[in-house]
């Protein structure tokens, strides 16, 4: 998922952007993994999916 906003300043800036609206699209060309989760802290590692034939 990809997740986009128009406020771009207000994220920059360093405040909250989950008081946004934003927008989510999928990338279908990418497989993510968790790979860090400690409390309320997470990390995703994303990688190029393998073409299909």
């Amino acid at each position: 998922m990809v997740a986009s906003t128009h406020e771009i300043e207000y994220v920059e800036s360093g405040k909250d952007a989950s008081k946004v609206k934003k927008s989510f699209d999928p990338r279908m060309d990418l497989i993510g993994e968790l790979v860090l989760l400690e409390g309320e802290g997470y990390r995703f590692r994303f990688r190029r999916a393998a073409a299909r034939a």
